[in-house]
């Protein structure tokens, strides 16, 4: 058996990601939680890459560092987009309407993977 040692940062990552993975979640929809859809699996490769994997179809996606960074401020500031907006943006280095645009239409394609779900009005 090998035995692989994260870093610190590396920790904080998968440690964030699991507690995204779970209901109670949201998304950039104000008032309108996100869920994960059941099946889905969440993790953060060692090299911050967000994997998130459909059990039921057995497909993977992946999605690079950016959107790990996304993925964990959604989780972090409970769905207000402004708190999460300034610290993706900060973490980008992009001006906040581009990196808006960029998140949402990321969250567009999550949703019509069926990785995640809008629960609310």
């Amino acid at each position: 058996m090998s035995t692989h040692l994260l870093s610190c940062a590396e920790a904080q990552l998968a440690a964030a990601a699991e507690d995204f993975a779970y209901e109670g979640s949201t998304t950039w929809r104000t008032g309108v939680p996100l869920h994960r859809e059941r099946g889905v699996e969440v993790a953060v490769n060692p090299d911050g890459w967000l994997v998130l994997c459909d059990l039921r179809t057995e497909q993977e996606y992946f999605y690079p560092p950016p959107f790990t960074v996304a993925w964990i401020a959604l989780q972090r500031w409970n769905g207000d987009p402004h708190l999460a907006l300034d610290e993706i943006a900060e973490m980008w280095q992009e001006d906040a309407s581009e990196t808006l645009a960029a998140v949402q239409k990321w969250l567009e394609e999550l949703r019509e993977a069926q990785l995640v779900r809008d629960d609310g009005p």
